[in-house]
């Protein structure tokens, strides 16, 4: 379905980079969330501008170092980064660019925990 034909909210992913693990790591969320949603997801990576995404629920992907966006919502107190070798932290929450959308944080210590 397009724009025209599904008028709810939608769902976006923003990897840190799409490429190696990373990229696998994005195509397989893809194809799960997929399942879910009655329109093709989209999915981009950190260049997406927070205008961009106000309007979408977002599920943010990657690493600290890979996506600046997950290392702001560290900076700011939203996420607790799990550091240890091949850790990950799953935080689902409301999205700080629409307070109607909500995000879900896939966060892994490096590009083997944003796989698990």
């Amino acid at each position: 379905m397009d724009r025209k034909s599904y008028e709810g909210k939608r769902w976006k992913i923003v990897c840190g980079k799409y490429e190696g693990l990373e990229k696998y790591s994005a195509n397989e969320l893809n194809k799960v969330v997929q399942q879910y949603v009655p329109y093709i997801l989209t999915v981009c990576t950190k260049e997406a501008r927070p205008e961009e995404l106000k309007d979408f629920n977002v599920i943010f992907l990657g690493t600290e170092k890979s996506n600046p966006y997950i290392r702001q919502f560290r900076d700011e107190g939203i996420l607790e980064i799990n550091e240890k070798r091949q850790g990950y932290v799953i935080k689902v929450c409301k999205s700080p660019f629409n307070a109607h959308m909500q995000m879900i944080i896939i966060c892994g210590a490096d590009e083997q925990g944003t796989l698990y």
